[in-house]
């Protein structure tokens, strides 16, 4: 007479063991290139979709009776103080976890040859570590947080002893995984020099915790500088901030910036390397907020010692060249700091004046009520015949220059 059970054991099995597919005539997992389960929320009825199989209850029963619920709950010491009844969507969480990681390593383990570009689990990068060799065309690497290290806790709740201590231990655990991170893209620069272009840290599926500012920029550096960069935006900001001095910004014909977002949190590295400015000798577009009233102090030097060695009021443009390319300047600058610049403004010369493009003097006497509080004044339209105002520095092709100040 067979046992409930172990009849209930042979139950779970035929429940969740599913049929064994064919193997495919074609070998598809060697042309694998990609390897992501990053963002699933638009799928559904797919294994890691919104319909997830660790979300049924036949597999919350059964990781109820096999123990390993309570197992799940232990990687989330935390989930005490999560609000609501949230213990079965953190067994869910940890199941949907390991389920990636073991999928991704399948996959990658496979076809490691051939990967492009890998999402990572943090708490899974030491048996990555083992394939480095193997990763000759990783170009593109991405670690996701996967533990929840903060706790939702009422402003008036006091640590226990207990909670300190271990807060204080998963934290120690977190800086091991994001050291490793670091090592990681390291060690791969090492067997396949200049292979990673891009590498990043996520956030944790949750959006509960995200990686340290120091983390994200010391991932940035490890990575190659920029290789002769056409433009700087949002797109490349980042790795560039990282690695400033050690980028060729020769070919640069245009800079975007605008002080938002992520890129604010390596403003201050920016400021100590001003002078990078200086460097880009090919720049023709330049939109950015300021980085105060010196910003292009190089360039008015340059000029001034320029005039100094020469005694002819007029030169050949291959003669000069620190900001000759430059049509189109676009400044946005705190409140405070606007009128730091307009001492320094003086007229260009007709011809100048001539070849400016069209855009509205905000500073004209004619200017409609409605533009009171535009704190702002660009190149006047060559249809008015006025000069443009610049700086006392070699503009020649200037032909859109916009002053916008903000309250600071």
């Amino acid at each position: 007479m067979v046992r409930k059970q172990d009849q209930d054991q042979h139950d779970d099995k035929a429940a969740l063991s599913p049929q064994l597919l064919p193997t495919p005539l074609l070998p598809y997992y060697s042309f694998v290139t990609t390897v992501s389960f990053e963002d699933t929320s638009h799928t559904t009825g797919c294994l890691l979709g919104n319909s997830l199989p660790t979300k049924e209850s036949a597999v919350q029963d059964f990781m109820e009776r096999t123990g390993r619920a309570a197992r799940a709950l232990a990687q989330e010491p935390f989930h005490r103080f999560r609000r609501g009844d949230v213990e079965k969507a953190i067994v869910s969480e940890v199941t949907e976890l390991q389920l990636r990681q073991d999928l991704t390593w399948a996959l990658c383990f496979s076809n490691a040859e051939c990967i492009q570009t890998l999402y990572i689990s943090i708490a899974d990068i030491d048996r990555y570590m083992t394939l480095m060799p193997r990763l000759k065309v990783l170009s593109e690497v991405n670690f996701q947080l996967d533990r929840n290290t903060t706790m939702e806790l009422q402003p008036e709740h006091e640590y226990t002893p207990e909670e300190r201590t271990l807060s204080a231990r998963l934290e120690e655990e977190r800086t091991r995984r994001l050291e490793e991170m670091i090592l990681f893209v390291k060690e791969h620069q090492r067997h396949h020099p200049k292979s990673i272009k891009t590498a990043r840290c996520l956030s944790d599926r949750a959006k509960r915790d995200s990686c340290p500012d120091e983390y994200c920029f010391r991932l940035l550096q490890s990575l190659p500088p920029l290789n002769q960069p056409r433009c700087l935006d949002r797109n490349n900001w980042a790795q560039f901030t990282a690695n400033v001095a050690d980028t060729d910004l020769s070919c640069v014909k245009s800079i975007q910036y605008e002080m938002s977002g992520r890129e604010v949190r390596f403003l201050s590295h920016l400021l100590e390397q001003r002078p990078f400015l200086q460097r880009c000798r090919s720049l023709e577009k330049l939109s950015v907020a300021s980085f105060g009233e010196d910003m292009f102090k190089w360039a008015v030097q340059e000029r001034k010692d320029f005039d100094e060695r020469t005694a002819a009021t007029s030169f050949h443009p291959d003669t000069f060249k620190s900001t000759r390319n430059l049509c189109s300047l676009d400044l946005r600058l705190e409140f405070h700091d606007t009128y730091s610049f307009i001492p320094h403004l003086k007229q260009f010369d007709q011809t100048s004046a001539n070849n400016s493009g069209e855009s509205a003097d905000k500073h004209d006497d004619d200017d409609d009520d409605d533009d009171d509080n535009d704190n702002s004044f660009s190149t006047p339209s060559p249809q008015r015949r006025q000069p443009i105002w610049t700086w006392d520095w070699d503009l020649p092709n200037l032909t859109y220059l916009c002053l916008t100040s903000e309250l600071a």
